[in-house]
């Protein structure tokens, strides 16, 4: 449309609302077979096919906007999968999660790209979308699973863009908010019952039922059996200031080599009490599991601590 006037969209003469020379007119991406989607990023506008990601920007008069390559092969998968925190710029492709960062195109390493991209429903890809979650600086990844087979958004996978870490879940959004003149982020499910996040310790007044799983990580070196008997735990119990009554529960599940059936070990419930929890458990490689269902507690984990010896070679 012409540059003061979005209804006038004829390229040629003066638009008598304005009385100016028509900037009206239109320019052909030479490379993709759709837009998919746009964004207002600074300077300019960012147009991305289903290739390619493309910058638009106002030349002025006769050629009025200039239309620049950024990124090849790195189309958005949909058009809500691009979202803006921070100056920075985050979108969905078929393959990979991208940041636009010093100009140009950077994949982002993901640690659950399988559990991503391996389970996405491929039927629906037009409903992935993006929430930003400014105040954790944190960018969640919103996608229909194909294990879910609702073909609506079931899952996410989220990244925290300071340290970098990924986890993932189930949760079905199909819209949303980050924080606004409304107040906290809000979010809608498929079905179309909004609610605020980040709000409050509990669950509409029920506690809130959460856990977190590593991956296996060698406890010593690769070719020995190791025994622990003391873990020390470093946790926060509680707001500052405020009630230290949090309750952890930890699980350990142990193998020697990949494939194993895991012995489990635990769970083991920590307070602010417990300044050491004595196991007796043997392996080589150690998965932990740390959980809880409290009511209005706040908790954070820090750097847990194990007391090992080696215990044989194999």
């Amino acid at each position: 449309s012409d540059q003061g006037d979005y209804a006038w969209w004829n390229p040629t003469g003066t638009n008598p609302t304005t009385g100016d020379i028509s900037q009206a007119g239109s320019n052909r991406l030479p490379t993709g077979s759709r837009i998919v989607a746009a964004l207002s990023a600074v300077q300019q506008v960012l147009m991305w096919t289903d290739l390619d990601l493309w910058s638009i920007k106002y030349v002025g008069y006769p050629l009025v906007f200039g239309q620049t390559k950024i990124g090849s092969n790195c189309g958005a998968i949909s058009k809500h999968g691009v979202a803006e925190m921070g100056g920075v710029v985050y979108w969905w492709g078929r393959k990979n999660f991208y940041a636009l960062a010093s100009g140009a195109p950077q994949v982002i390493p993901c640690t659950v790209w399988d559990v991503v991209f391996q389970d996405l429903d491929t039927n629906n890809l037009d409903k992935c979308w993006i929430e930003t979650i400014t105040s954790f600086n944190e960018v969640i990844f919103f996608y229909p699973s194909a294990s879910g087979g609702t073909g609506q958004c079931d899952s996410y996978a989220k990244v925290n863009i300071i340290d970098g870490t990924w986890d993932y879940g189930s949760l079905p959004r199909a819209a949303g908010i980050d924080q606004s003149v409304l107040g906290n982020p809000i979010m809608a499910t498929p079905q179309g019952l909004l609610y605020t996040h980040e709000d409050g310790y509990n669950a509409d007044g029920q506690p809130i039922t959460v856990s977190a799983t590593t991956g296996y990580f060698m406890i010593g070196e690769g070719e020995d059996y190791v025994f622990v008997d003391q873990i020390l735990p470093d946790m926060k119990w509680g707001l500052y200031n405020g009630a230290q009554t949090a309750s952890v529960q930890l699980t350990f599940n142990v193998i020697n080599f990949q494939g194993d059936t895991p012995v489990t070990h635990g769970p083991y419930t920590m307070t602010n009490t417990t300044n050491q929890i004595p196991v007796r458990i043997r392996g080589r490689q150690m998965q932990i599991t740390i959980s809880s269902s409290d009511l209005n507690s706040f908790w954070r984990l820090g750097r847990i601590r194990y007391r090992w010896s080696v215990d044989g070679r194999h």
